[in-house]
């Protein structure tokens, strides 16, 4: 199990995404990150259909 992930980052992680498949025009995107100290964050923005939201799992 990893520890958990510093709670400040992820809200700024999440953005960056978010902006990320804004500017791309993609439709989604899934991201995952893993810190030195092996805590993981993982999310999803956009769409992986036309109507399903993207969810991070990998």
């Amino acid at each position: 199990m990893s520890p958990p992930f510093e709670s400040e980052l992820a809200p700024r992680l999440a953005r960056a995404l978010e902006t990320a498949v804004e500017k791309s025009g993609a439709p989604g995107a899934q991201a995952a990150v893993i810190l030195a100290d092996g805590s993981l964050w993982t999310a999803g923005a956009g769409l992986s259909t036309q109507d399903e939201p993207m969810r991070p799992t990998f």
